[in-house]
This record gives C-alpha cells, structure tokens and sequence, in this order.
C-alpha cells in the first residue's frame, strides 16, 4: 500500500509507526523549508499611488517595524510634486490614499534618497531644478510615523547653487534620527566640488555652511556612496578624473563634520577605477569597484589603513562585453561580504554576485553566480539586500516577452551561492502591465525583502507599487514568533481525524500551508472565548478531500507570522 505525501507531492512506502510517520514528515519539512520563494501581499503588489500622471522613479526605506516607507514624484500640483507613502508589514498603507505631499513646484525633482528616520517614518531627499539654466538645489523633507510633514511646508534647501550643476545627490541615516546629505557642484569653468552636511531630526544643518567640503577634483567627480559609522558620522567613497585616469579614494568623517582619515582621503586601488560602493563591518568597511571589465574589492580599517593590498582583490575579471552601471557590495555574515554586478557576458546581459571571506577570497565560482537575466544591455539597474541567515536577495527587471515594458524579478543566494527561488527566479510582477526598469529593494526586517517600482498599464495609468518577497515559509517566523508554541493549544498532537486550535488573541481567520508555502486551507474561527480565538479542521472531509499526512503551519492570511504547527499522521493506515 502506497501513501501520498501532501508535502512533496511523491508516494513512499507503508511505514509501521507513528514515530517513522513523524520523523519523516518533520524531515520532508526541513527540506523544503527554503525551497521556494513567494510574494506575501496582493497579486502584482499593493498600488501605493494610481494617478495619471505620478512618475515612475522611487526610493523606498524600511520603517523598523516590517513595512516600508517609499517617496516619488508626481505631476498632480503645479510642475512636479514629491510625495510618500508608508506601508505596514501585512502590505496595508498607512497614510491617507495616494501618499502624502511633501513638496511643490519644482521642476524635474530626480535622483530620490529615502532614510528611515528610526521611528517610523522618512526623510526623503532629492535633487530639483528651477526654471533658468544650471540653477539647482537639493531639497529634504521629513514625514513622521503619524503622516505629519515635519520640515515645514516647502521642506528643507540642504544647498542651493546658481554657480553651476549640482548632481550626484545621495544621502544615508545618521543612526541619531537625521541623515547625512552628499552631492556634486560642477561649476562652469572651475573643478568639481564633493560636499556633505549633515541634518538633525528637526531639519537643521550641523556642520558648517553649505557644509563640509571633502574634495575637490578635477571635472568628472563620479556618484558619492556612503555608509553609517554607527556613531553620527560615515564613510564616504567616490571616483574622479585626474589626467584622465579614474580614481578612487574614502574617507571617514565624524559626527562633528571634520574627516578624520588623513590627506585628500585614502587611495583603494593603483588601477583606474570608476565607480565605488561600500559597505560597514566590524572594524571597518569593504569597498567594491568596477575597475574597466573587472571588479576589485578593498577592506579599509577604522583607522582608514587598506588591508587587502594597494589594489585590493580580485572579485571578477574577464567581462567580454563589459560591466553595465552600478557595483553594490552588501556585508555577509562573520566578516564577508557580498558583491553584486549587472554584465554584458557573451552577449547575455544579467546579474551575477560573489561572496568575499574577511580575508577577500574569493568563495564561489571565480566568474561568480549568475543571479538572473536582464534579456536586455540597457536593464542594469538591480537592488539588492541582505537577506539573513548569511544569504542574499537580488531584484532586477528583465524585458518582457509579451510587452514593450518591464517584469520584475527576485532570487535568493543562499551562503554556498546557490539559487533557492528556482529558475528563472520569483516572478514579483509579470502581469500585462509595464513596469519601470529600476526597482528599489530593501529589508523587511524578517530575512526576506520589500520591492518598489513604478508600473503603467497601456502606456497610460502609471502608479507605484510595493511587493514582499521571502522564503515560503520563514525559518525566523516559526522560531521567533510573539505566540510562543506554549500558549497555543493544538489538540491532539498529532492529529488523525480532527483538530482543535486554540490561539490567544483576537484571531478572524488561519491560512494552513504546507512546509512548500502551498495554502492547503483556511480556517474560519468558530468561537471566542476570553482571549483566545478557536479553530477547527476536519482532516478527513475537509475541503479537497482527506489531508495527507506531513506538519502544516498556521498563519495569518496576511502575514508570515506562524501562530501553530500542526503534525497530521495516517488517518486510515493501521498504525
């Protein structure tokens, strides 16, 4: 006699014993715990915004409770307008329909900074332009976890310029409820300035007027990246143009705006390099760079010493049609640390990553681990976080087969560097709509990650949406969870027939789903009593039929959150 098994879908043999019955459903369990990934909110994601005329450009950050907070721009007011939005962790928005406004009247606000503000809400930050040539500003804005704008109705001028361009914006949280704004002043006829101020949580300035000058180069200074020091301050890396040689150097400055590694700042590689990212770790800071058709890393220590070589270590060499737009490096667990890369290889444009020990080995495939394709040269734009449990989650765009738009997709890394979300990868939003080309990425906070992009249908309706992503079932929910196994009642355990679910608290629904995130049922409550919600499953005349034997997790419908475990056994096999 055969037994069909509910959690893989393959038969297996009469087993004589309970105890085989339940060693083998928790181990069929274990294994396919991480095996598939799936978006948590509504089909296509929660639509954030759905006016005629928002923009499709974002940046979003994590609110510190599991949601997101996102910011754009949109042409509902006069000119161009710039509002957010929060979204809690079971994808509801928080604020009022559409967003909230946080400024007015500019022209072309772009290159959107979002710093969680560490209470909920955001500082957003961006460029603008006025009307008449090279007149520019960087403009921030703090919106708080109730919705109220807090930098008062135009927001905060960070800088101002009638001197020339002001670009390359980019800013982080200062960890002490402000942010850390950098950006570019590219005069006429004059060198490159890089500039950084740092804002309190009332929008104030505190380093000197317009702020901190930290180099001045020659013309061509590439994009600022910068990365907390955990103590106010933050590490700064950057590229320039110096007899037509790329370089690229870090600096360190404290909380009170003075740099404090020495000179001009420190040099990372001998070899020209044009673009920098840059990560914190114990001690210090990993810096990736995109080094002409090659990727070198450096470690720079507290004190500003590198301390893999003058030119770094190899992270990748040998792209036969080139490295396509950004570099991120993201820290990994003990030390390493993980670098990601969108490339033209062979003529199949995608993304590809590496993991980097503490020592810079390199511990995957010396070509790296191809993450997924774009299809297209001109989709490199990809975000990337880490993913908990010494992983890895990377999103990107791929052109669409059935549209002139975009998909977005989503795969995770584990720590050996193996792709656990399948092939091509988890499909985030792949619906007849088109979506935008550059997806914001960050954590929920529950080792999986929140995505944003803008959307339009039919080249007309353009809104952004939010979508989470995670493993089917989270190992951190099962073990983490606020309704600890001892004050969940499941009876009898394990179950046969019938079980009874007591779970404290004001509990509407259950979505029971096997250990392949696969919704097998959903449990209405039956009865209320005291504090605790009851719930009931038929296991022999259910729904669908008999269920097979295996462990099912309860959830939340809107949520990953597993409130109870329930180990179902034979229920007419002689046991």
């Amino acid at each position: 006699m055969m037994i069909t098994s509910g959690l893989l879908g393959i038969h297996i043999p009469k087993i004589k014993t309970l105890r085989a019955v339940l060693l083998l459903a928790v181990a069929l369990s274990a294994g396919s715990l991480s095996a598939q990934g799936r978006v948590f909110w509504q089909e296509g994601g929660v639509v954030i915004c759905d006016s005629t005329w928002a923009a499709v450009e974002q940046a979003a950050a994590p609110d510190g409770s599991g949601g997101v907070v996102v910011v754009w721009p949109d042409t509902r007011g006069d000119h161009e307008s710039v509002w957010a939005q929060r979204v809690d962790c079971d994808g509801n928005p928080v604020w009022q329909p559409d967003g909230v406004f946080l400024r007015g009247g500019a022209w072309s606000p772009r290159q959107f900074s979002a710093v969680s503000d560490g209470t909920g809400g955001l500082i957003a930050v961006w460029q603008e332009e006025f009307a008449g040539p090279y007149v520019h500003q960087v403009t921030a804005q703090r919106v708080d976890a109730s919705a109220a704008v807090r930098w008062g109705a135009s927001g905060v001028v960070v800088t101002g310029s009638d001197l020339g361009r002001v670009y390359e914006v980019a800013a982080v949280s200062d960890g002490r409820g402000g942010a850390v704004v950098a950006w570019v002043v590219a005069p006429d006829s004059a060198v490159d300035s890089l500039v950084v101020q740092r804002l309190d949580s009332l929008g104030h300035p505190c380093w000197s007027t317009p702020g901190l000058v930290v180099a001045t180069e020659s013309v061509g200074t590439g994009p600022p990246v910068m990365c907390p020091d955990g103590a106010g301050g933050v590490c700064m890396a950057w590229s320039f143009t110096g007899s037509y040689v790329w370089r690229a150097v870090a600096q360190h400055i404290d909380s009170t705006g003075h740099t404090t590694w020495p000179g001009a700042g420190v040099s990372l590689f001998t070899s020209s390099c044009g673009h920098a990212d840059a990560t914190p770790l114990t001690g210090g800071y990993v810096i990736a760079g995109r080094i002409v058709d090659s990727i070198r890393a450096q470690r720079v220590d507290a004190e500003g010493q590198v301390l893999w070589g003058p030119n770094g270590c190899p992270v990748y060499s040998g792209a036969s049609g080139g490295i396509l737009g950004q570099v991120r490096v993201l820290p990994g667990l003990d030390g390493a640390s993980y670098v990601v890369w969108c490339e033209n290889r062979t003529g199949i444009c995608g993304e590809h990553a590496q993991l980097l020990s503490a020592s810079g080995q390199r511990l995957w495939d010396s070509l790296g681990v191809e993450v997924g394709s774009t299809n297209y040269n001109e989709a490199y734009y990809f975000g990337a976080v880490s993913g908990g449990r010494g992983g890895l989650i990377v999103s990107w765009p791929t052109l669409s087969g059935g549209t002139s738009g975009w998909d977005i997709y989503a795969q995770r890394l584990d720590s050996a560097g193996r792709l656990l979300w399948g092939t091509p990868g988890l499909g985030v939003a792949t619906d007849s709509g088109r979506q935008s080309d550059e997806p914001s990425v960050v954590t929920d906070e529950r080792q999986g990650a929140i995505i944003a992009w803008g959307n339009s249908y039919a080249g007309q309706r353009v809104g952004v949406n939010v979508q989470r992503v995670g493993d089917a079932v989270a190992l951190n929910d099962l073990g983490s969870s606020a309704i600890r196994a001892r004050s969940v009642a499941v009876r009898p355990s394990p179950a046969t027939d019938f079980v009874r679910i007591d779970i404290p608290g004001d509990v509407r629904s259950l979505a029971v789903m096997d250990a392949t995130g696969r919704l097998v049922r959903t449990l209405d409550r039956v009865a209320s009593f005291g504090s605790t919600s009851r719930f009931a499953w038929d296991l022999r005349t259910g729904r669908g039929g008999e269920v097979a034997p295996g462990v099912y997790f309860c959830q939340n419908p809107r949520s990953t959150r597993c409130l109870a475990s329930i180990v179902v056994a034979c229920h007419k096999v002689g046991l």
